[in-house]
């Protein structure tokens, strides 16, 4: 059997509100707004190991927000399913992160993901802590086809 062969440990599926909200909200920092959709991950065993929330649809971008409970479901497409849904299929230029700056571990795992820091609002999410403000564009997306970027 090649590596191609081989059946993922997860399945990906749209987040259903009314079915994964009450676990998703307790591993996503966001709230629950009237265009919220997203990405769900699940292993074997039903558990969500990834998640990433999306919402604020504008005509040209929208902002996400992340859970990665196991890294290896990466490496099994969930970033190209991610990333395909927002620049393929929705046809949106921008994807949005805000994050807190005392949270090292995820402004790491955001620029390693393609986002790049746009600037940092001060004192916006508490007093001391900056918000960063990111974004990745559609044209610098590793994680969809080629094809797609300048479409």
């Amino acid at each position: 059997m090649t590596a191609a062969q081989v059946p993922s440990p997860f399945r990906f599926g749209t987040l259903s509100v009314p079915r994964d909200w009450p676990v998703i909200s307790e591993l996503v920092p966001c709230h629950l707004v009237e265009d919220t959709t997203g990405i769900i991950a699940l292993d074997q065993a039903n558990r969500y190991v990834a998640a990433v929330v999306i919402d604020s649809w504008t005509n040209t971008s929208v902002q996400v927000h992340s859970y990665i409970g196991n890294p290896y479901v990466l490496r099994r497409g969930f970033a190209e399913a991610v990333f395909s849904a927002i620049f393929v299929h929705a046809g949106k230029r921008v994807a949005i992160g805000t994050v807190p700056a005392n949270n090292a571990k995820a402004l790491k795992f955001n620029t390693h993901m393609g986002f790049t820091e746009l600037c940092r609002i001060k004192d916006g999410f508490d007093v001391g802590v900056d918000y960063v403000i990111m974004e990745m564009r559609r044209e610098s997306c590793r994680w969809i086809d080629r094809r797609y970027r300048d479409g």
